[in-house]
């Protein structure tokens, strides 16, 4: 773990749902875009996920699970229930059998996005930007980014506007189960960070300032997934332990169960830098820990 070589992201937008269709990704999981940096992940199709936003907690909505043409798309606090579990299909966003909308059309900044029949149109089509904990979603029509209308809270309404990388324009899936499904790793990243937030009240830094170092490592470590692997070094899991057989020390179950995970790394963090945002201060000059 400490100083090791920055392993290549094992996450992104759809690399991390629950599972994959396997006749679809068979066939269509190597078909794909690159255009100016962005990405088109063309004919994939995941199985149902939270998309979850850079600003920690919140998550893409269909407000109310609500399924008329035009329904309102919004930000709330995950919380796993129906109207958050999305499906990425090729280029579509979807969730009740609607398309993620922009609009109308539309081109301005501020243009709403809503639900509408999925129809093939552009303004249906949306691109992801970058990978990992930093993947923005770029509509096709309008080449402007999904954003989380001035940083509101739940119920906030969402819109296109000019990509500017910032958190309220980051989005990525939030599962982080194996691949193959199952196993107690079957658990949304809004879980592990409840089950953090607990484990950092344990050592008295149950605090906005804490989690936040805590999140900023792990999110550049393995973007809260617990089966991450390095597959040069061998770090493994959400705190990338290098071995991870050291995380055995936690709990027998330290290969599938997040919470098992994050105690060890929590307590590696505590005798090795004292604080999370220590041991983060650390990782931004060394990008280890």
């Amino acid at each position: 773990m400490a100083q090791q070589k920055k392993k290549d992201a094992p996450s992104g937008l759809i690399a991390r749902t629950k599972s994959l269709n396997s006749f679809k990704t068979y066939v269509f999981l190597a078909v794909f875009c690159a255009l100016g940096g962005y990405v088109i992940y063309a004919g994939i199709h995941a199985s149902s996920s939270e998309i979850a936003s850079g600003r920690q907690g919140y998550c893409l909505d269909d407000n109310a699970d609500k399924t008329a043409n035009g329904s309102k798309v919004d930000i709330w606090s995950c919380n796993g229930s129906a109207a958050q579990h999305w499906v990425i299909n090729g280029s579509n966003v979807e969730i009740n059998g609607k398309c993620l909308d922009d609009y109308g059309y539309g081109t301005a900044n501020g243009n709403r996005v809503d639900l509408y029949a999925c129809n093939g149109g552009s303004n249906q089509h949306w691109m992801l930007k970058g990978s990992g904990v930093n993947t923005e979603l770029v509509n096709v029509h309008a080449g402007k980014c999904l954003d989380d209308t001035a940083w509101g809270g739940n119920g906030t309404s969402l819109d296109i506007y000019t990509c500017t990388g910032a958190k309220n324009q980051i989005w990525y899936a939030s599962y982080y189960g194996s691949s193959s499904g199952g196993g107690s790793g079957s658990q949304s990243v809004s879980a592990a960070m409840a089950d953090a937030h607990s484990i950092l009240a344990s050592y008295g830094w149950d605090n906005p300032t804490q989690f936040g170092c805590l999140d900023n490592i792990y999110n550049n470590e393995s973007s809260w997934i617990w089966d991450a692997t390095n597959p040069t070094s061998g770090a493994y899991g959400i705190p990338q332990s290098l071995p991870g057989g050291k995380m055995a020390a936690a709990g027998s179950d330290w290969v599938t169960n997040p919470n098992t995970q994050i105690k060890w790394g929590v307590g590696y963090i505590k005798a090795t830098y004292g604080t999370p945002c220590q041991a983060w201060a650390f990782w931004q000059v060394y990008h280890a820990y």
